[in-house]
Formats: C-alpha cells, structure tokens, sequence
C-alpha cells in the first residue's frame, strides 16, 4: 500500500525541527541565536521557491531523484516548513513506545523552548 503523512498521521505534519540541548543554549547563546535566525532563514528560502531548493538540495547532496518528484514532496501540502510544531504528539507516543523518552510528556510544550510556546503547535 502506498500512502502519505498526512493519512499516517491524521493531518499535516512538521516537516523538520530545529534541536538542542539546554546545555549548550545556556552555554552558547551568541551560537544558538545564530542557528535559529539562521534556521528561520532557511525555512523562508524554502518556502518563497520550492522547485529552487529543491534544486539546490539535489545539486549540493547529488541525490538521485528527479527534480520533478523532489519538487511535490516539498509541495505536498501534508509537509509544512516553518517553525511551528505540528502533530508532534505521534512522534512524541513512537519516542516514548520505543524507550528514547523515559517518561512521556503531556504536551508538546514540553518537548521545545519556550520561545515556541507562543506558537499555535500541536
């Protein structure tokens, strides 16, 4: 059977994350807030021309897929980019099922820094 995220997983889904420690946020704040300017950059290149990061990608990864079929993933509309969580709560039972999280969180809040508790993530 062939399916997408957003039948696995009831509706659209995060298409990545940014991670750290807490550790080194504290440890390295100059750094950090650098990756996450940097990482918001990033996703508003993505987003302002799909078909262009998707050349970009196959250019400096020299994957091989075709641009055409690289370019509907990124359009697909159950795969988002930006910074806002979405159906984090599936990956978060998978990681607690699998041993990676001791114990399970109650929310997604608990799994991002505060600076995305703002965000309407689910």
């Amino acid at each position: 059977m062939i399916t997408d995220l957003y039948a696995v997983e009831g509706g659209a889904v995060t298409g990545l994350n940014f991670v750290s420690t807490e550790q080194f946020r504290q440890a390295n704040p100059l750094t950090f807030a650098a990756v996450v300017a940097a990482f918001d950059e990033a996703i508003d290149w993505v987003n302002a021309d799909k078909p262009r990061a998707a050349q970009f990608y196959l250019d400096a990864t020299k994957e091989k897929i075709a641009l055409e079929d690289l370019t509907k993933i990124l359009m697909a509309p159950d795969y988002i980019f930006g910074k806002t969580p979405h159906r984090v709560g599936a990956a978060i039972e998978i990681m607690h099922t699998a041993g990676i999280l001791k114990s399970k969180p109650q929310s997604w809040k608990e799994m991002y820094f505060p600076e995305a508790h703002v965000l309407p993530g689910d």
